[in-house]
């Protein structure tokens, strides 16, 4: 019996039980009640386990995996990669779809992307990925805006118009392209050199695209002129150990050196503010110099920000801190404005939206915040599935979108908090990633890859793509 069929069948009881729905706020599940035979792309990523029938893997929706009792062990844990926990693995196996109808609720509630499931009762043959399902293409089209690189990427950025591509390479080795036609404009040795085990940097163009930061492993923030090429400044962010004293003079915490979280300039280009080490900074870029350190808040203010970003109208700068609250800041002044209990997670970056309305800030493993920077509080809550805590905007702020740890894109829209898209089947995953200038597209950088991969977002380029994927 195909997937399609099995489908039909389940979605055929499922409207018998439509009259139910309405008068139940317990979600209802159906199961097909004969097993079948099924192949496709089995993957396992931090505890997620998702089936992507042969062919539907990169644009459909995959379906939930659970396993009944004796399922070889490999189908559940391996190690692969550079000690990422995940494993891939083509399959054929016997079991039984079911699909739950979740409980009515408000837009941007709990919304799921993942309502179909499959329960595995055996397997039947295991092969490396592209075996079985030996038409399923598994890599994204290579980005044209850039050329690869000589060693594996650590970090990518984008200017704000898209114009330009920076990428950093394990090397060290920073690159800059030009998108429009994928050529080198410069290249240049950051001062680092990345050991594959290192993790991702950190690139940030200024606005006016005349200058590209580095938030590095080692503390420094380094800041090179685009147009030469020339390092500008060598900025001592966290490079050094600390203390943190309080109102009274007494040292109450002492740190090491740490690496830079997240970086952010002003709309003007004048002020650049970076955090990470329990240390939050503003920087001239006409000097080189610190402008204010950002205090925190609670008692004495020791509550140091984590992640920063800017807003428009007037021009703040907004920080989450290890207390999870949001606060807002004068560009030249270290105290805060605002103090928002927010929930906000000490491991999730803040993304701004390019209209300065939105803050879209991880809550948790599974779930986020949309803060609406006018009213200085959240109004939106999202639970997606699990995710690595960055989120970017579209360029028109209407929707933004997370890279997922089961090597997938999630896109919603900010205002009404329905899911607008999503994308699998992503080389190793997306760790730095943008929309294109158009939205129509997404552009990431798959960890320790060599080059850059583009995804379409929109239904109707997703539709002619998932044609010619199963011609």
């Amino acid at each position: 019996m195909s997937l399609n069929r099995a489908l039909c069948s389940i979605l055929s009881v499922a409207a018998i039980l439509a009259g139910r729905r309405a008068d139940s706020q317990t979600p209802l599940s159906v199961e097909a009640a004969v097993p079948h035979e099924y192949s496709g792309t089995f993957y396992q990523n931090f505890g997620e386990s998702l089936f992507f029938p042969c062919g539907q893997r990169l644009w459909d929706q995959p379906l939930a995996a659970s396993f009944a009792s004796g399922t070889p062990e490999l189908l559940r844990y391996s190690i692969a990669g550079w000690g990422f926990p995940n494993v891939i693995h083509d399959i054929r196996v016997r079991g039984r779809m079911w699909y739950q109808f979740p409980r009515d609720s408000a837009p941007g509630n709990e919304m799921d992307f993942q309502r179909s499931h499959l329960r595995v009762d055996d397997v039947l043959e295991i092969g490396e990925p592209g075996s079985i399902c030996k038409e399923f293409n598994p890599l994204p089209t290579p980005y044209a805006g850039s050329g690869k690189t000589a060693t594996r990427l650590i970090a990518a950025g984008a200017s704000n118009d898209r114009s330009l591509v920076a990428l950093m390479e394990n090397g060290g080795d920073i690159t800059i392209w030009r998108t429009g036609d994928g050529k080198l404009v410069r290249r240049f040795a950051s001062g680092h050199h990345f050991q594959p085990e290192s993790g991702e940097g950190l690139l940030l163009f200024n606005p006016q695209n005349t200058l590209l930061a580095e938030g590095g492993v080692d503390g420094f923030v380094r800041v090179w002129s685009v147009p030469k090429g020339k390092l500008r400044f060598t900025l001592s962010h966290s490079a050094t150990r600390d203390s943190l004293r309080d109102s009274t003079g007494r040292n109450v915490l002492n740190f090491s050196a740490a690496h830079v979280y997240q970086m952010a300039f002003t709309h003007d280009g004048k002020l650049l503010g970076t955090t990470g080490g329990w240390r939050a900074y503003t920087w001239s870029m006409k000097t080189g110099k610190v402008v204010a350190t950002l205090s925190g808040t609670g008692k004495d203010g020791l509550r140091r920000p984590t992640h920063i970003v800017t807003a428009l109208h007037p021009t703040r700068f907004i920080t989450s801190d290890e207390s999870g609250a949001l606060n807002v800041y004068l560009p030249t002044d270290g105290r805060p404005l605002l103090s928002a209990s927010a929930k906000a997670s000490p491991f999730g970056k803040l993304a701004a939206s390019p209209d300065g309305r939105w803050i879209v800030y991880r809550i948790g493993y599974d779930s986020l915040a949309v803060w609406s920077v006018r009213e200085g509080r959240t109004t939106m809550r999202f639970s997606p599935p699990p995710f690595m805590g960055t989120a970017v905007f579209s360029p028109d702020s209407k929707r933004f979108a997370i890279a997922g740890f089961s090597d997938a894109l999630f896109i919603w829209e900010v205002e009404s908090g329905r899911p607008a898209a999503s994308v699998h089947g992503l080389a190793r995953g997306a760790t730095d990633f943008w929309f294109s200038a158009s939205g129509d597209s997404i552009v990431y950088q798959s960890q320790f890859a060599k080059e850059l991969y583009v995804v379409p977002t929109l239904s109707s380029q997703l539709a002619r793509f998932k044609s010619g994927l199963r011609r």
